[in-house]
């Protein structure tokens, strides 16, 4: 089937064209109006007279007024059909944008389950190093030959889940809560536990006491 053939239901069913077909078809009815009333009066001149000039003249008015009635119906009947179009038009193209939509949407859901994936991966690992992080504060307090502040030490589990949860508001985990005090200043995990093992290092050579 050609292009031409597959786009012809939709020709015409257009606002311009339906737009042209309602000014034609008022001015067809004015025509019309006009029509009707010059052969009523040509019609009541050959009623009134045997004169062949006046149904002559009664029988070109008919043929108007024929020809004009015609002309509505062919216009009326082209404007519903252009109506008709613009409706499986507008239809088509609401399921297409639909469709489009859809689409889109489906998009965003397959990205979406890839980023929960890596989330997950990232999260498990995250978990990971947070547990090497309790086991080796544990690990040091029970090293340690000496007892060491837990929290300058950052030994204390409270301690540590608190300065995690810190650094985590801090690097804009939604889920983490508020401070306080706001987030600016407060240190990175990673700043916290090399504070804290600085001071293991001082305790040790002894610029410190425990």
């Amino acid at each position: 089937m050609s292009l031409k053939a597959l786009l012809r239901p939709f020709i015409g069913g257009d606002a311009e064209t339906i737009a042209r077909l309602e000014a034609k078809l008022a001015g067809a009815q004015a025509e019309l109006d006009t029509a009707q009333k010059e052969a009523n009066a040509a019609f009541l001149e050959a009623e009134g007279s045997d004169n062949d000039v006046a149904r002559k003249r009664a029988e070109k008015a008919r043929g108007a007024l024929v020809a004009a009635q015609g002309r509505i119906a062919e216009l009326d009947g082209a404007l519903r059909e252009a109506r008709n179009r613009k409706v499986d038009r507008d239809t088509e193209d609401a399921a297409a944008e639909q469709e489009r939509r859809w689409l889109e949407v489906e998009k965003h859901t397959k990205a979406r389950e890839q980023a929960a994936k890596e989330a997950e991966e990232h999260l498990a690992a995250y978990v990971a190093s947070l547990d090497k992080v309790h086991e080796a504060g544990a690990a040091i307090a029970n090293a340690a030959p000496v007892a060491m502040h837990p929290d300058a030490a950052l030994l204390h589990l409270d301690t540590i889940n608190a300065s995690i949860r810190a650094a985590a508001i801090k690097d804009g985990v939604p889920f983490a809560g508020t401070l306080p005090f706001g987030a600016v200043g407060v240190p990175t995990l990673a700043e916290r536990i090399a504070d804290a093992n600085a001071y293991v290092g001082q305790v040790r050579s002894g610029r410190r006491a425990a």
